[in-house]
């Protein structure tokens, strides 16, 4: 099967166009800190409204939850070529598992707290640690000292 030069093209732009959405989300990952965590957040939010809108305007193919129980006969994917809105589907959905899985690489927000219950240590622990415990803490012994 030899391709046309002008497929090749359609092709070529097709994949760059969907590289650069995972590339985006890349960039943000490599960019790191809590801002371009919250980017990232946002950026997987939006593809999954546009991806909820794009399953939206499929037109159902009447099977239901049948192909499922194997009732029907038809492929998981279905029996029919994919349609451009599908295709796109498949790919919202693939971007939407990567931008997931970066996100899950990225952690928590606060290390340090996730770290310390990691480590065995009490919550009293990482509280006496914690600045504001600290203020709270001078605080209250100088009220006991007041009242002695």
């Amino acid at each position: 099967m030899r391709m046309e030069p002008e497929e090749i093209r359609k092709l070529v732009k097709r994949i760059s166009i969907i590289a650069s959405f995972f590339l985006l989300a890349l960039l943000f990952y490599y960019l790191g800190g809590p801002l371009w965590r919250g980017v990232l957040l946002i950026y997987a939010l939006m593809v999954t409204v546009v991806m909820v809108l794009a399953i939206l305007v499929q037109s159902g193919s009447g099977g239901g939850l049948a192909g499922l129980g194997g009732a029907g006969g038809e492929s998981l994917l279905g029996a029919r070529a994919a349609t451009p809105i599908a295709k796109a589907t498949y790919v919202l959905g693939a971007l939407l598992l990567f931008i997931c899985m970066l996100l899950a690489r990225m952690g928590y927000a606060d290390r340090g707290l996730r770290s310390s219950f990691l480590r065995g240590e009490g919550a009293a622990t990482v509280l006496h640690r914690c600045p504001a415990t600290d203020e709270r803490a001078a605080s209250e012994q100088d009220l006991r000292r007041e009242d002695a």
